[in-house]
């Protein structure tokens, strides 16, 4: 042993991990062993190990985790680890960071700043440690891709969960299109793999196996020396059924009509189908929206009855509104309404909405067992039976608004001691309120809060979607069950995986009688003591020094269309054409009242030949901006990246894209031409500051013939408020922002206000005098000297202007002597 390697200090391990640790330096290897056997300990033995092999070397250390974890919980998880384990400078990198968006200026400051990262310069600059860096997978594609950093500086790769490596995925395409285009006889990265998971496809197992060690160069080894230990220190969950009833086809005790059917009949859903479309033609509002709707309603009700869909139901449609009615035309006074028949469908709606809002409250009387599904009342039967005081487990179901439904419904099921909350993932559309998500998704932020919680016991239920079944670690779960069954090898095995505590429950609920879903879970069983057989043969021939070396990957073996910049080493594949188009589009700029450009997708149904139609804002020649796929792609998605393939070497060509294939930002002094090609007009005769006449929205008020309006403003839990301007306004209701919570309001229309000439310079004087003083109070100490437009004022109890209110506040001098004030009441405190 080197005199490196034995100054490296040794973690704690035991035998069974030091035997993997052992495979895992002789070979590339994929380490196969449950859930608890502290995989990310051997990763860090291995990672020490190489650390002091490469020390004269000075090379980075780069570990990968895997993309369909939620990547902040996970990837924070991991670095604390590591962070204490090991004597390494630890960063952790996610999609939350907005890394999607860095330059490569960007990402050479980040592996360059010696306080952070400690790395070998570019110019043989001597340093004395090392970076490790844990990226999500397409994250580290990413940096591939555009060259920010060379597959020969990583002296190992560490893939968390790589039954994950296999088609167009990140960890896949990093083999394919980086680590195998190095040629053998060169240096190439130790390749380290870590699974819970076997890699089993029950129609042809071995070969199912042999891909995967051929695409990740590993061969797969399981723990043999030490197998008596392991089974000491780690515990499996045995599987339990948890039959229960067949849902009924109607539930009589339920309230009719419920809000499906109140909705549905009234025609009310097609036209809500209809506003949507409206609102957005892009892809992310799919064209049968009411098909969608009503798939998700009905397969929510049979999981969990007319309540838990009827709540769905609101959820979805309440923010699809909200998001509606914040797209709508403002309505000026003396104006017509342009969206007036949208703005009264969204009130009727609406009204159907507030009729049956009271009753799906989560706090209220537990319900009647004739509003949920039989499902749902032996899952409270099973949670009825747990320690509360210690009780920690997690709910696995198959749709994303089940898991945030069932998670309201649980405080309505009589069970006080259970605090739950969903764990959902991204999708393409994201809420941070777990309670308004709906179909959504779940933001970086929501999923960090709910893990957290869980954590801390500040929730001690997880119901959660497949986004939870890998990497999260939880070790006082105690209680796991499969709502919906699982479908896969690995999902069964990973969501099991979750139960960590001694004596746990692992429970897989299903339908009574003969179903596939039954035959699917005795295939799983079967399958996981096969897969088992065939790690333990290939055991065998690793041992016998029998297995075949060739591990020789002829590049030709992953067929796919591929843009490489000789110049930089920068490449492109049309898996990743998609996200690096709309990352040009995110460009482009756009305000607040603008929805961001992105690119359009037309596929023909047919032939699945892709037209991408690029936003005509981009700084290109008009007759660039639509590009065709290949024709009869192998499918839709396939067809689209195609597509968008096509359009970034030619944009490439057009040099949109740089030599490192990132869009081109001009600074200031770079623009020689405007988004037309055209030079810019010189404008320095052009006085800094121009006098140009400004239409006034509240008008004029201190003109002499201008009429004063006086408008209430309602909202809830507050009264006396009102607004004055000489423009008569119509009646709106909207939100906004009070105290950091957004509330209503609502502005009523605009009264009359009689006043003589004298009388009404004197109010207009008092009134602008109190709306600077509170302006000066609440939002600004900067003195307010010109004539204000639109006044601010209290109301009296008639409902009119508070004039003596107004004259008080203005009149009462002000003192900095505090020993006057006293604590009664007095009209002098503010």
């Amino acid at each position: 042993m080197s005199t490196a390697v034995a100054a490296v200090d040794q973690l704690v391990a035991r035998g069974y991990q030091d035997e993997l640790a052992q495979y895992a330096r002789d070979y590339n290897a994929i380490l196969a062993a449950d859930t608890g056997t502290g995989k990310t300990l051997i990763s860090a033995l291995v990672i020490r190990w190489r650390m002091a092999i490469e020390a004269a070397n000075r090379t980075e250390l780069t570990v990968d985790t895997k993309k369909a974890l939620p990547q902040v919980p996970l990837v924070e998880q991991q670095r604390l680890f590591l962070e204490d384990n090991t004597t390494l400078v630890i960063r952790g990198y996610t999609g939350a960071m907005g890394v999607d968006g860095w330059n490569r200026a960007a990402w050479i400051k980040e592996f360059m700043e010696a306080d952070v990262l400690v790395m070998t310069g570019i110019a043989n600059r001597v340093i004395s440690a090392y970076k490790l860096t844990l990226l999500v997978a397409q994250i580290f594609l990413n940096v591939l891709n555009h060259a920010h950093w060379k597959m020969e500086q990583v002296a190992i790769i560490v893939f968390d969960e790589v039954h994950n490596c296999k088609g167009s995925s990140p960890q896949a395409q990093i083999m394919r299109n980086h680590y195998h285009t190095i040629p053998p006889e060169q240096t190439r990265p130790k390749i380290l793999g870590l699974t819970a998971s076997p890699i089993f496809n029950p129609k042809n197992p071995v070969k199912a196996l042999q891909e995967i060690e051929k695409l990740t160069d590993c061969r797969v080894c399981v723990v043999r020396q030490y197998a008596d230990e392991l089974a000491k220190h780690t515990f499996r969950a045995r599987a339990q059924i948890m039959d229960f009833p067949r849902t009924p086809s109607q539930f009589p005790s339920y309230i009719f009509p419920s809000l499906w059917d109140e909705l549905h009949h009234s025609d009310m859903l097609p036209n809500c189908k209809r506003l949507m479309d409206d609102k957005t033609s892009s892809e992310s509002v799919s064209g049968d929206w009411y098909g969608t709707l009503k798939s998700r309603y009905l397969s929510t009700e049979k999981a969990l009855g007319p309540f838990g869909a009827d709540i769905f139901l609101f959820v979805h449609i309440s923010t699809a509104l909200e998001s509606i009615k914040d797209g709508l035309a403002p309505v000026y006074a003396g104006s017509d309404d342009p969206d007036a028949e949208k703005r009264k469908k969204v009130e009727e709606i609406l009204e159907i909405l507030k009729k049956h809002k009271a009753r799906f409250s989560t706090e209220g009387e537990t319900l009647p067992h004739g509003w949920l599904s039989p499902k749902v009342l032996a899952l409270r039967t099973l949670l009825q039976k747990q320690d509360a005081s210690k009780f920690r487990g997690m709910i696995f179901v198959a749709e994303r608004q089940i898991a945030t439904t069932l998670s309201l419904l649980i405080p309505r099921l009589g069970l006080p001691d259970i605090k739950a909350g969903p764990l959902v993932g991204h999708g393409l559309k994201i809420c941070s309120e777990p309670t308004q998500i709906g179909m959504k998704g779940m933001s970086f932020r929501a999923q960090d809060n709910i893990v957290k919680d869980f954590r801390q016991g500040r929730l001690n239920l997880l119901i959660a979607t497949s986004v939870a079944e890998e990497g999260l670690d939880f070790p006082l779960c105690s209680f796991v069950c499969r709502f919906d069954p699982p479908k896969t090898l690995p999902q069964y095995i990973q969501s099991r995986g979750r139960a960590r505590q001694a004596e746990s429950s692992f429970i897989i609920m299903l339908e009574e009688g003969p179903s596939p879903e039954r035959g699917k879970v005795e295939m799983l069983q079967i399958g996981e003591g096969l897969a088992k057989e065939i790690y333990d043969r290939k055991m065998d021939r690793l041992e016998d020094n029998s297995l075949d070396d060739d591990a020789t990957v002829d590049v030709d073996d992953f067929p796919e269309d591929r843009l490489l910049v000789e110049k930089t080493g920068a490449s492109l594949t049309p898996a990743d054409s998609i996200s690096l188009l709309n990352n040009l589009c995110s460009l482009i700029p756009h305000d607040q009242y603008t929805r961001p450009l992105i690119p359009k997708y037309k596929i023909d149904p047919i032939t699945f030949r892709c037209e991408v139609r690029l936003p005509s804002a981009l700084p290109i020649p008009r007759d660039q901006l639509v590009y065709h796929s290949t024709p009869f792609s192998r499918s839709k998605r396939a067809a689209k990246r195609s597509a968008a393939f096509h359009a970034v070497k030619a944009l490439y060509g057009l040099e949109v894209f740089d030599d490192y294939l990132l869009p081109i930002r001009r600074g200031k002094s770079d623009t020689i031409e405007d988004v037309d090609g055209k030079l810019p007009i010189d404008v320095s005769a052009i006085e800094p500051m121009m006098e140009v006449l400004v239409h006034d929205p509240w008008g004029n008020a201190w003109e002499e013939d201008a009429p004063l309006y006086f408008h209430t403003i309602d909202i809830p839990g507050r009264s006396g408020m009102a607004m004055v301007c000489a423009q008569w306004m119509r009646s709106y209701e909207g939100k906004m922002m009070a105290k950091r919570v957004m509330t209503d309001f609502r502005l009523s229309d605009g009264i009359l206000i009689e006043l003589d000439p004298e009388e009404k310079l004197q109010r207009l004087q008092l009134m602008d005098k109190f709306t600077k003083q509170v302006l000066r109070l609440v939002i600004t100490r900067k003195g307010l000297t010109r004539p204000s437009s639109l006044f601010f004022v209290p109301v009296d109890p008639a409902g009119l202007p508070d004039w003596h209110a107004m004259e008080h506040a203005v009149c009462t001098p002000a003192s900095t002597d505090w020993r006057a004030i006293e604590f009664s009441g007095s009209p002098d405190i503010l």
